[in-house]
């Protein structure tokens, strides 16, 4: 079965590569982590996704990240410890890239790499975050596209 199209708040699990990370030289994420898609851009092989962490860790600025709600978290098959959306950071990456991994436990498996959905009131409330973020120059984007494209 192949993976669906992507959507803004389809939650994956994906290698992601944090700035700082990027900073010190890496090139690839240490840990596979929970993704939110944020924004899909183009078509067919063109076709890009924006993806912003979830992390246990809380936010160092309560204004750039937005918390998951327990029930939203539980319905989408993540642990019950409290997280948010990071919106300080992005990464791009291709459709499906080489990034996107199958959950722990799993196998390569399509529907193993996807999580589930988020609501459109935690999509929408990540977006404005991040945007809010662009606007004040606090957002770091990382490009995971092959050829290592800067953004």
């Amino acid at each position: 079965m192949p993976l669906p199209d992507p959507k803004a708040g389809m939650v994956v699990n994906f290698r992601y590569l944090w700035s700082r990370e990027q900073e010190q030289g890496q090139d690839e994420g240490r840990k596979d982590r929970p993704c939110l898609i944020v924004g899909v851009l183009g078509e067919g092989a063109e076709r890009r996704v924006l993806l912003a962490p979830i992390s246990h860790t809380p936010p160092h600025d309560a204004e750039t990240a937005v918390e998951v709600p327990h029930e939203t978290g539980q319905r989408i098959g993540l642990d019950d410890d409290r997280k948010w959306v990071m919106c300080a950071e992005m990464n791009i990456s291709e459709w499906p890239g080489f990034d996107l991994m199958p959950r722990r436990g799993g196998t390569k498996t399509d529907d193993n790499r996807i999580f589930g959905h988020a609501p459109k009131a935690l999509v929408t409330k990540a977006q404005r975050t991040l945007d809010q973020a662009r606007q004040q120059n606090k957002l770091k984007m990382v490009s995971r596209l092959d050829g290592g494209l800067k953004i």
